[in-house]
């Protein structure tokens, strides 16, 4: 049987551009798109992806890359365009158990707690670069994997 597994956002950045963690996460992309996997991911994920992108082009001293906004519009084009088998689930189902998970650990967003109620609602291992899902959130969901720590068995 193929294992869902919860795609963070964080993990489309390191696919997308070249950061200290882009090998594990082209790993996640590989077994994606091979089919090993089936991905699912909030409906926000473009929004979220997109976000990350928008930082890249803020100037280092802003925690950024300076790219060009063309090359990462491109780069969110790409992901959100490539024929990969990533589902989107809508949000609303997931509202309340996000606002429960978030009222229960500090530092915990909204945003966050909807890819950990996600993964709670499938069964699925939820792979991250996020510092609050690989940190706070894997102390208490034992299926958080974050990509610095676990090797991506898929």
């Amino acid at each position: 049987m193929v294992p869902y597994i919860v795609v963070d956002a964080s993990v489309a950045g390191a696919w997308s551009y070249n950061e200290p963690y882009s090998a594990p996460a082209a790993r996640v992309l590989a077994a994606i798109v091979a089919r090993r996997v089936i991905a699912l991911t909030p409906d926000r994920f473009g929004e979220e992806f997109l976000s990350i992108c928008r930082k890249k082009v803020r100037p280092p001293h802003e925690g950024g890359l300076s790219l060009p906004p063309a090359d990462c519009w491109g780069r969110f084009e790409d992901v959100l365009t490539t024929p990969m088998p990533l589902y989107l689930v809508p949000t609303p189902e997931l509202h309340e158990r996000a606002w429960q998970l978030s009222l229960s650990m500090t530092r915990l967003t909204i945003h966050d707690a909807i890819y950990l109620a996600l993964a709670e609602r499938w069964g699925a291992e939820l792979w991250t670069l996020d510092d609050v899902l690989g940190g706070p959130a894997a102390r208490t969901y034992a299926a958080v994997r974050d990509l610095r720590r676990h090797d991506f068995p898929h």
